[in-house]
């Protein structure tokens, strides 16, 4: 579905992604982490063509996502949709007005059918009672549901979330990570994750990869990600949680 290759971006005399390289299949989960500064960010901009490397090749469905322009880049970017990390919800706008505003903006839909179409997504990330109120009248928590709602009341092939799980508690960042697990599973949604909750990673990744100084130093499923050679992801892994914690969470 998704393939980087070779992926190079810079800023300046500051090297963001250096050689990147790695693949998405249909329905997959894909999680990335690593520091801050590592390019994790820059790499779900790129794949949304908000940056173009600076040298290298990106394809989605096969084609090549470099170059594209007015309807070609709209028609690519009808097949994301984005939870940002702060929710980026409209202050003036109720949590159904949020939810509903990319059906409003892009398609011609008849109002019935866009409240249909918010009533579905509302029952899936649980806030029926939150429906009338406005960003500032509901929890953290609830903020990122309603994120998640909008980003797939579009029905989007790929989800890309930017660190899902940030400023929550542990309670409420499991309750997001069993979300995007039952995205993936009730309508097979595919999912790249950027994250530093190694947790979460665990929990919710088909594969998991480290990025550190630009490169991918380390790519696979969560078994075989935490039995890595590399130093930086041991080091990575052991500033978060002991080895039998880790178990616990992946077998």
């Amino acid at each position: 579905m998704f393939e980087f290759n070779d992926i190079h971006k810079s800023f300046g005399d500051k090297k963001v992604l250096d050689g990147i390289s790695f693949s998405l299949t249909q329905g997959e989960t894909l999680v990335i982490v690593g520091p801050s500064g590592t390019g994790k960010s820059v790499t779900l901009r790129h794949m949304v063509g908000l940056m173009a490397p600076d040298k290298g090749d990106i394809t989605f469905d096969g084609k090549s996502i470099l170059g594209l322009r007015g309807n070609e880049l709209r028609k690519l970017r009808s097949n994301f949709g984005m939870l940002f990390q702060s929710s980026a919800l409209l202050a003036w706008m109720t949590v159904e007005q949020n939810i509903a505003l990319p059906l409003m903006e892009t398609t011609k839909l008849s109002m019935k059918e866009i409240e249909a179409q918010v009533d579905r997504v509302i029952k899936l990330v649980h806030l029926e009672d939150a429906r009338e109120k406005r960003p500032s009248e509901i929890s953290g928590g609830m903020q990122k549901r309603a994120g998640l709602a909008r980003a797939i009341i579009s029905e989007p092939k790929v989800v890309l979330y930017d660190e899902p799980t940030s400023g929550l508690d542990p309670v409420m960042s499991r309750h997001i990570d069993k979300l995007i697990l039952s995205m993936q599973k009730e309508l097979g949604i595919t999912s790249v994750v950027v994250t530093h909750d190694l947790h979460s990673a665990f929990s919710i990744g088909d594969r998991v990869a480290m990025l550190h100084d630009g490169k991918v130093v380390e790519i696979g499923p969560p078994k075989e990600f935490v039995k890595s050679k590399v130093a930086v992801v041991q080091e990575f892994i052991k500033a978060q949680f002991s080895a039998g914690y880790i178990e616990g969470i992946i077998l």
